[in-house]
């Protein structure tokens, strides 16, 4: 069997409160081609691991998580008249947050999608600091 791979433009998104900066995110995730799967996978290799600060974050799940980046993609890609969104494959979550902070998140996932799509950020959040850092895998 031979295996083709090529390089993936990947991101990797950190964004902080601008309060408190224990209080953070990480996404990393990349564009993929259509496959009938949905707009949003999973990637084999993916990995979730959120602390909550307060008792309502910690009985939060994988599906709350990722309901605040499915917000953002959606926001950036109806603001860019992209809908529906560009497929994507999600391979880490990880973050220390509150309940209050889901929005983050979706800042986040705005800022790496945007930057994914090659289109300015709609906006700047003022409460988030967010750096987001491209680069090219040969993971598929």
């Amino acid at each position: 069997m031979i295996t083709i791979e090529r390089e993936q433009l990947q991101v990797s998104v950190r964004a902080e409160t601008s309060t408190d900066q224990t209080v953070w995110v990480e996404l990393v995730f990349e564009l993929r081609e259509p496959d009938g799967l949905g707009w949003l996978v999973h990637a084999s290799d993916f990995s979730c691991c959120v602390e909550g600060t307060d008792e309502l974050a910690r009985s939060y799940d994988l599906e709350n998580w990722e309901s605040a980046i499915k917000s953002g993609i959606i926001f950036v890609a109806r603001r860019a008249n992209r809908m529906p969104p560009s497929p994507v494959r999600l391979r880490e979550i990880n973050g220390r947050l509150g309940a209050g902070d889901i929005g983050g998140i979706a800042r986040a996932a705005e800022a790496g999608f945007a930057e994914l799509l090659n289109i300015p950020l709609p906006h700047t959040p003022e409460d988030w600091n967010i750096r987001v850092t491209r680069r090219m895998t040969d993971r598929i």
